[in-house]
């Protein structure tokens, strides 16, 4: 199981959930408890099934939508996993929405994925790009 750190996204710290390093901790960050609803998890535990991730962010991003408080609706996916060496981008993410498939089966609206090997992801330094703006009715807006 991981523990909870908090990883680089463009200059600011996100939760994310760790599942590697030779400490348990994320290479960026440092461990903290952390909560998450139960699709969140169960998106958690396929993912950690099926690839054993060396690095693993699942972050709810339904707040920044119009959807009612507390919904678990639209997630972004930063997976680092050995899985991945020799598997172009594509095939990374069919491999991921393959495994989350009973998740997008039962109604996940929206799920963003970046899947990395463990060189990739050390060379970009640990960072992931912010999400876009929803256009469909952002809060932000």
């Amino acid at each position: 199981a991981g523990t909870g750190a908090f990883v680089k996204q463009q200059g600011r710290s996100i939760h994310a959930r760790t599942c590697g390093g030779p400490d348990g901790r994320s290479p960026l960050g440092m461990s903290r408890p952390r909560t998450s609803g139960p699709i969140q998890s169960s998106i958690e535990a396929a993912l950690t099934d099926a690839f054993a991730p060396w690095h693993l962010a699942v972050l709810n991003e339904s707040h920044t939508h119009s959807v009612p408080e507390g919904s678990e609706s639209h997630f972004k996916v930063v997976i680092v996993s050995d899985a991945f060496d020799g598997t172009r981008t594509l095939g990374r993410h069919r491999a991921v929405h393959q495994a989350l498939k009973p998740q997008l089966d039962a109604g996940l609206h929206a799920l963003s994925v970046q899947a990395h090997t463990r060189q990739d992801w050390i060379d970009r330094g640990g960072v992931v790009p912010d999400s876009p703006p929803c256009h469909g009715g952002s809060k932000g807006s």
